[in-house]
């Protein structure tokens, strides 16, 4: 079938508002990707094989947001598409492979570190999969493992890996991340532990 052409102009602007409006019959990923390099610089590695799978995307209705958030918006519809990003190249590059959620382990082998006090800005990145390393000063890592076992989404691309007493390697997408490093501040407080029974 005919590929439908590419939208002639980015999402409108006005000062800091961005507008997205998609066409009642729907977007494809391939114009999708060609709108949001045009609209924030992004640039995309993809194989027409893979997001050729994905359905097209719709939108009920007009969605205003700050410019700063469009690549944010733009992630949240492709991971609901079953896509992820991968980051090729240096961070200035900006640009992106997109490869399907089934490729867990690629995505894993990918995953950029990230430093466990830059984890809650990954909140706005919905569609890569990050690496951080999470040191306890009070809990076990055996009992925030179990409990943020209910929080990985995504069991093929995210993991959580206990590598010692106190500490954890957490694998995920950028909001898995945040929420359970979120989870380790709520739990891990000398209150919250509790004595070891004796034997």
């Amino acid at each position: 079938p005919p590929k439908t052409p590419p939208p002639a102009d980015p999402p409108e602007k006005t000062s800091d508002d961005v507008t997205i409006v998609f066409d009642h019959e729907g977007m494809t990923i391939e114009n999708l990707l060609t709108w949001w390099t045009q609209s924030t610089g992004r640039r995309f590695i993809y194989d027409q094989r893979i997001i050729g799978k994905a359905a097209k995307v719709h939108l009920t209705g007009p969605v205003v947001i700050k410019h700063e958030n469009v690549d944010w918006f733009f992630e949240g519809i492709l991971v609901n598409a079953g896509l992820a990003l991968v980051q090729s190249g240096p961070p200035k590059a900006k640009t992106f492979k997109v490869e399907h959620l089934d490729q867990a382990r690629w995505l894993k082998q990918r995953a950029r570190f990230v430093p466990e006090q830059e984890v809650r800005r990954l909140e706005r990145s919905p569609a890569q999969v990050f690496l951080t390393s999470i040191t306890l000063r009070h809990a076990k890592a055996a009992q925030i493992r179990q409990a943020a076992a209910y929080i990985l989404s995504n069991r093929n691309a995210e993991y959580l890996q206990e590598t010692g007493p106190k500490s954890l390697l957490v694998c995920g997408f950028g909001p898995t991340l945040v929420a359970i490093a979120a989870l380790v501040r709520a739990v891990d407080k000398e209150d919250n532990v509790q004595p070891e029974r004796n034997r």
